[in-house]
Formats: C-alpha cells, structure tokens, sequence
C-alpha cells in the first residue's frame, strides 16, 4: 500500500508469530502475536503504524458477524492459541494453493483466490469477460439502498466514530490506480 511517499506492507508471520510492519523507507516494527484483547492489538498495531508516520483509516467496526464490537472496545476477544493458528493457516495455504491450481487452468480473467471471514469462505472467481444482463432493478435497488444507508443510525454512529478514531489522518491512503472517492 502507499501512504504519503511512502509503500508499505503488513504481513502475519505465523511462523514466528509475529506481525511485520515494513516501509520501503527500510524502517521497520514488529508486534507480537500473542494473548490479549482486540482492543490491545488494535491500539499496538495503531501506535506502531503511527511512528512509522502512516496514519490509515481503518473501517473497526467488524462485518458479517453477529458481535460488531468496534476493534478498540473489544476487550472481550483475547485468546490467541499458536498451535491452532499455525494450523488454520497451513489449511488455508494449502487451499489457496489448489485454488490456483485450479484457476490456472481457466484461459479468462479471474479473481486472487480470496477469504470471507464472515461465512469463514475461501473463493476464486472466474470471469467469462461476457457483459452480464441488465438487472431490471438495479436502478431501484440502489436508490433503496442509498437511501437505507443515510437513515440507519448504526451507520452513521460507525461513520461518526471512525471519524474520531486513532490519530485523525492527515491523509488518506490511497491504492495506486484506485478511482477517486465520491459522494452518495
């Protein structure tokens, strides 16, 4: 990702369990995986992005699960089991290694294979590159939506917190490439 001159990287190392933290500035910070509250890790991983000068926005409030606690409330959540992540990890290595396989073989655009961590679901999409028909709804369907979005007070509560959240960015990070952000 690239953040204000700057292009840098978080990885999950659950070898050594450890979350690496790197900038192409060759500065660099490790945090622990380890037990402890999200709310811990979350304001660890907050701090060490700061003094690295990187200031995200980080959507903390989580999706598709039924807890939505926000990432910096959340001091119920504390385990962290080495033994059982390093497991899940190699499982889900291993599927996406098939998963590529597989998309290999698929002359047409397709998809990372990618992780859904609501519905725990591992996928890879296939693309035929033929314009998909025309939803005689969409227009309504998105008016309905929008307009649901401006009212629902849940939302606006997350969009007014995530606003104060951490360290106020003085800029927003942006993906190479990545259209301009617009207004609904």
């Amino acid at each position: 990702m690239h953040y204000n001159g700057i292009t840098f990287q978080i990885d999950f190392d659950f070898i050594e369990h450890v979350l690496l933290i790197g900038t192409s500035a060759g500065h660099t910070k490790t945090i622990a995986l380890r037990p402890r509250s999200v709310a811990d890790f979350y304001q660890e991983t907050m701090s060490a992005l700061g003094e690295l000068e990187i200031y995200v926005p980080i959507w903390t409030t989580p999706v598709e699960v039924q807890d939505r606690t926000p990432f910096e409330e959340d001091d119920k959540h504390a385990s962290y089991n080495p033994e059982y992540v390093q497991r899940l990890w190699r499982i889900l290595s291993q599927a996406s290694r098939v998963f590529t396989d597989f998309r290999s073989l698929f002359i047409g655009k397709v998809s990372p294979v990618h992780f859904f961590w609501g519905a725990f679901d591992l996928a890879v999409t296939r693309f035929s590159g033929r314009t998909a028909p025309p939803h005689p709804g969409a227009a309504h369907i998105l008016r309905q939506t929008l307009e649901t979005l401006r009212e629902e007070k849940a939302m606006q509560a997350d969009t007014a917190r995530l606003a104060k959240v951490c360290c106020a960015p003085r800029q927003l990070a942006t993906l190479a490439g990545s259209p301009e952000p617009v207004s609904i």
